[in-house]
C-alpha cells in the first residue's frame, strides 16, 4: 500500500506516512514534534448516477459478510446401495402385509402383517432417522469463512476464516466422483486437527474451489 502524505501541525511541512501507522503517534522528521496520525476522511465531491462506468462503485461496507452457499449432505447420492436396501425392506414390508397370501394357516393374516410391518417399520424409521440426519447438518461457506452446523433445535457449529485455511481435504470413492459426492475437510493454520469435517457432501470439489478463490 502506498504511504499517505500528511502537512505537520506545527511546522507546515508535508510527511509521507506508512499506511501501516495510521491511529498512531509518530514524530515529525522536520520538527520533531509528536503528531497523531488520523485516518483519511472520505468527502462527498458529487451525486453520480448508478450507470456511471468511469467511477468505481461501492454497494457494500467493508466488513459486509455475503452468504455464498448451503449444503446438506445427500442421501441417495453418498449411500445408494443402503438408500436402495431401506427402500426395498419399506415397500417389500407393505407388499407382504397386504398380499395375505405367504402363509397357509389361519392366522396367515396376522403373520402376515407382522412380518410386513417390522420389515416396513424397519425401512420407514431408517429413511426417515437418515434424513433428520441430513438436514441438521449444514456447510455454510460466506464472503469470509466457512462453518459447519450440527442440530436443528439445540446447535453446535464451528467455522474458519478463509484466510487460515491451511488445508482442504477431499475424499470421493469411484462412485462418488461419477455423482460427484464425497467428503470435506478443513483445518486452520491455527490448528493441527480438522476443524470441519462431513461426509456425503454434493460437490465437495466446488465448494473447495470458492473457498481458495477467496483466501
Amino acid at each position: 500500500m502506498s504511504d499517505l502524505t500528511y502537512k505537520c501541525p506545527i511546522c507546515q511541512q508535508n510527511i509521507a506516512v506508512a499506511a501501516a501507522l495510521v491511529g498512531q503517534q509518530i514524530d515529525c522528521p522536520h520538527c520533531g514534534h509528536p503528531i497523531k496520525v488520523d485516518a483519511p476522511v472520505a468527502r462527498l465531491i458529487e451525486e453520480t448516477s448508478p450507470d456511471d462506468a468511469e467511477i468505481d462503485r461501492v454497494v457494500t461496507p467493508v466488513d459486509s459478510e455475503e452468504l455464498i452457499r448451503t449444503v446438506h449432505p445427500v442421501m441417495f447420492r453418498a449411500r445408494p446401495f443402503y438408500y436402495l436396501l431401506l427402500v426395498a425392506c419399506l415397500l417389500g414390508g407393505l407388499a407382504i402385509g397386504f398380499s395375505g397370501n405367504y402363509f397357509n394357516f389361519p392366522w396367515n393374516t396376522t403373520i402376515d402383517w407382522i412380518i410386513g410391518g417390522t420389515l416396513a417399520g424397519i425401512g420407514a424409521i431408517a429413511l426417515f432417522v437418515w434424513w433428520v440426519k441430513t438436514l441438521s447438518v449444514t456447510l455454510e461457506v460466506t464472503s469470509k469463512r466457512t462453518r459447519l452446523t450440527h442440530g436443528l433445535i439445540a446447535k453446535a457449529s464451528s467455522e474458519v476464516q478463509h484466510d487460515d485455511v491451511r488445508n482442504i481435504q477431499i475424499d470421493q470413492t469411484f462412485i462418488g466422483r461419477l455423482v460427484n459426492v464425497g467428503s470435506l475437510a478443513i483445518s486452520s493454520s491455527g490448528q493441527d486437527d480438522l476443524e470441519i469435517e462431513v461426509k456425503g457432501l454434493p460437490g465437495p470439489g466446488q465448494i473447495a474451489e470458492l473457498i481458495r478463490d477467496r483466501q
